[in-house]
């Protein structure tokens, strides 16, 4: 088992799983990528990320939030790692009235490979 801290993907687009990746595996992480909800629920319990990536619209539904409220509501644990969301949409159009279902950060996917790394680096 590799010493990097890990980043938990949750992407259903093949090309945004193998740029996230590419960005956080020269930020020295290890990925671990779920290509749809349910595989993100069933990986979840059996890793330990030191961040995690999470695409706001999976196979065009708007179920990134909810997976945000699902990670901060299963335990201590996960309650406190680092959150950054990502999607094609601007962000005031995924916010829900009364915040943002605790993301650490919102990164484009316009903006990806700079707004990534910068993200990563405010927020881990």
């Amino acid at each position: 088992m590799s010493d990097k801290p890990v980043c938990f993907v949750i992407e259903d687009e093949p090309i945004y799983v193998a740029i996230i990746t590419e960005i956080l595996e020269k930020m020295n992480y290890q990925t671990v990528a779920a290509h749809s909800e349910k595989e993100a629920m069933s990986l979840l319990p059996r890793i330990d990320p030191a961040l995690i990536v999470v695409d706001m619209h999976l196979h065009g539904r708007p179920r990134g939030l909810e997976i945000i409220r699902i990670i901060r509501g299963r335990s201590k644990r996960l309650g406190s790692v680092p959150i950054i969301g990502v999607s094609a949409a601007d962000l005031c159009d995924l916010r829900p009235v009364g915040g943002n279902a605790e993301m650490n950060a919102f990164v484009s996917k316009l903006h990806l490979v700079q707004g990534l790394a910068e993200a990563v680096q405010k927020v881990a």
